[in-house]
């Protein structure tokens, strides 16, 4: 995902979060909205691009006003790429009552949060679309499913005529989810 697709997902998503919160004076205490994702690790490529969008982000928000004149911190934390580590952050956000939280970038690390979240929230926005949040779920995922994109992919193909597709994939928990998304498309 670009850097400003990436930015106007997550002012689409905060526009939601903020709609119902009361219009407070300026100076009011900022809204912490907790984020996970890989700062360090495998996946730290991610991270790094995803920490510079949403610094941006938050500026600009912060700049014309902040949300009905409360300013935003995204309190970024580093799940180092395991998924032991972005429960153990999900786990603090859950006890410091947060209302919503961003990331993480990896299936295999929204996987390990989802259960986390399933009675009571808080509403997890996992930045990757090789989740599949179970309906009613308090997880969200970034984009278009990647069940739906390969189905889509698969039509296409076979509409123009090609029976035989070739399929390589990695071997984490995202190249699993393709594959499986194959397999049943």
């Amino acid at each position: 995902m670009t850097s400003k697709l990436f930015r106007l997902v997550i002012t689409a998503f905060l526009v939601m979060i903020f709609a119902a919160t009361p219009i407070l004076g300026v100076g009011a205490e900022p809204f912490n909205i907790p984020v996970i994702i890989s700062l360090t690790g495998p996946s730290a490529f991610l991270g790094k691009e995803e920490y510079d969008a949403l610094t941006v982000l938050e500026k600009q928000v912060n700049a014309s006003g902040g949300v009905r004149g409360r300013p935003i911190h995204f309190a970024i934390q580093d799940d180092r790429s395991t998924p032991q580590n972005s429960v153990e952050l999900l786990n603090q956000a859950v006890a410091g009552r947060a209302s919503a939280v961003l990331g993480s970038s990896q299936v295999a690390l929204c996987g390990a949060m989802a259960p986390l979240i399933a009675a009571n929230g808080p509403v997890v926005y996992c930045f990757s679309p090789g989740i599949h949040p179970a309906a009613g779920s308090y997880m969200f995922s970034a984009s278009i499913s990647t069940v739906d994109y390969i189905i889509a992919s698969v039509r296409y193909l076979r509409e123009k005529g090609l029976k035989k597709i070739a399929v390589l994939t990695s071997t984490d928990a995202t190249g699993q989810d393709a594959e499986r998304s194959f397999d049943s498309a």
